[in-house]
């Protein structure tokens, strides 16, 4: 069996899709499938969140758009010289309606993700990528999924945690900031509302905030974080290989995305280093996080600034490792061993 994943950006920069396909890759491997990654070479391809490129992305017209159209034109060649049992298109818009075009031609099975989350695009990955199976990642997703395109197979699958090297034992990062240590780890995007956690945790009388992660965002969070928090405030960018000692150096965990996060990988990882998480309040993370957090509405900065005092004293056990353990890599690589494996034997 040999499974092929295009994804414009894998080795170029570290966000929860290029990280969960490493994992993925590394699973397979371990259960003999030929399981390879086709990326570009060239420049990490971003979108920039203007009005205009948000308007263009609508017709996927966009520049990112376009980048991702070119580097799926190129990969036909290497598809049809590698005749791989199953195509997974990680970058959507373009590259969904190619693969799909081309699907009979060359004789492939198409899986979709939906790392894209509830909306615009995982819609268009649904109805017009029409793959022979789309995984969701929660069990809103799937129920959602199921409502825009009742026609395909969608299962529920996870995304996983590599529990050997995200774990409570190990280096723990030494930090000269005022305690408890408030952790935030995520991409510098708007629906992130990482500049709600900035004012929740600058409303507290003791605590600091770190903020670790890069984007679009970076210059505006850093004024806001220095304004509100003062020395309490650390924001840095720092290497995935690092990050467990991060999370063990910290109190809390807390990311408070909006509703369109697909999962949020770095909640299972705070887990599984011992952390306590606060969330935001909806079914997913309600999921996601079961008894080893709590949630809010990030709206609300008192009711945040309470939460987040609460999960600081509270005695959390074992019950953030526990619920991390359900997201083992060992348990979601099987799962898509599976449905590989059953997908690539259907004629």
């Amino acid at each position: 069996m040999k499974i092929l994943v295009l994804n414009i950006n894998q080795s170029k920069v570290s966000r929860g899709l290029e990280s969960f396909l490493d994992g993925l890759k590394k699973e397979m491997e371990k259960r003999g499938v030929e399981f390879k990654i086709i990326a570009d070479s060239s420049t990490p391809c971003v979108s920039v969140p203007t009005r205009i490129s948000r308007l263009l992305h609508k017709f996927y017209l966009d520049a990112y758009s376009l980048q991702v159209l070119i580097f799926t034109c190129k990969c036909l060649r290497t598809i049809k010289k590698e005749k791989p049992s199953i195509v997974i298109p990680a970058n959507g818009g373009w590259q969904s309606g190619i693969i799909r075009f081309f699907r009979r031609l060359l004789g492939y099975k198409i899986v979709i993700i939906g790392e894209a989350g509830m909306g615009y695009d995982d819609r268009f990955n649904l109805v017009y990528g029409n793959p022979n199976v789309f995984v969701a990642l929660t069990k809103e997703q799937e129920d959602w999924a199921k409502r825009i395109n009742p026609n395909i197979k969608i299962v529920k699958i996870p995304n996983g945690v590599d529990g050997a090297f995200f774990s409570k034992d190990g280096e723990k990062i030494t930090l000269d900031l005022q305690r408890p240590i408030f952790l935030c780890v995520a991409a510098f995007d708007s629906y992130k509302n990482i500049d709600k956690t900035i004012c929740a945790v600058g409303e507290l009388s003791k605590g600091s905030l770190v903020v670790l992660g890069d984007g679009v965002e970076k210059t505006g969070l850093e004024e806001l974080g220095k304004e509100k928090l003062g020395e309490r405030f650390l924001m840095q960018k720092v290497n995935y290989i690092d990050l467990p000692k991060w999370y063990r150096g910290s109190n809390v965990f807390t990311l408070v995305s909006g509703r369109q996060e697909a999962f949020g990988n770095v909640y299972i990882e705070a887990m599984a280093c011992g952390l306590p998480v606060v969330a935001t309040d909806d079914p997913k993370r309600r999921e996601i996080v079961g008894e080893a957090g709590l949630f809010v509405d990030p709206i609300n900065v008192e009711e945040y600034k309470t939460v987040l005092i609460k999960a600081s004293i509270l005695n959390w056990g074992d019950k953030p490792c526990l619920q991390a353990e359900k997201f083992s890599w060992e348990k979601i690589g099987e799962k898509y061993y599976q449905l590989f494996k059953n997908l690539a034997e259907k004629r």
